[in-house]
């Protein structure tokens, strides 16, 4: 029962930390596309962005839940 947990803990943390590489990662190619892009380019840009920051959340979001209810089932 503990190692479930454990590894839960784990797998939750490493879901953590892909999502804010993922979102650093996004933001350091974001800058570099805002330099290299012209001003009408910029707020495509952005708003591309902006999406693509929100589908991880989600995604992530999602895989914290499954990954709750599957602890939770393996607990009982």
């Amino acid at each position: 029962m503990v190692v479930v947990v454990v590894v839960g803990v784990v797998v939750v943390v490493v879901v953590v930390v892909v999502v804010v590489v993922v979102v650093v990662v996004v933001l350091v190619v974001h800058v570099v596309v805002v330099k290299a892009a012209a001003a009408i380019m910029v707020v495509a840009v952005v708003e591309a962005e902006t999406a693509i920051v929100a589908v991880v959340m989600v995604v992530a979001i999602v895989v914290d839940v499954v990954v709750v209810i599957v602890i939770n089932v393996r607990l009982e």
